[in-house]
C-alpha cells in the first residue's frame, strides 16, 4: 500500500492524476492484492500454483491464513 501512495504522489506531482484521492488509490491497491490472493488457483498453504503461491513462497508452516496476513502486513 505504501508503494501505491508513493506512485500517487509521483503522478500527482507531475500533474498526471485526473481524478481520485490518494486514499482511493491505496484502497484500490489493497483490493487488487486481495483479489490476486483469493482468486489464484491452488492452495496458498501448500504452495499453490498461482500468484498466492509465488508471493508466499509455498510451504505449509503456519497455515494459509497466517501467510495471507503476513503478506498483507508486508504490503502495508
Amino acid at each position: 500500500m505504501s508503494e501505491a501512495a508513493k506512485l500517487f504522489d509521483q503522478h500527482s506531482a507531475n500533474g498526471n492524476v485526473q481524478s481520485g484521492t490518494k486514499q482511493q488509490a491505496i484502497n484500490a491497491a489493497a483490493q487488487m492484492a486481495m483479489k490476486l490472493i483469493s482468486g489464484s488457483s491452488g492452495s496458498a498453504g501448500s504452495g499453490g500454483s498461482g500468484i498466492a503461491g509465488l508471493l508466499m513462497g509455498g510451504g505449509s508452516g503456519g497455515g494459509a491464513s497466517s501467510q495471507i496476513m503476513g503478506l498483507v502486513g508486508k504490503l502495508m
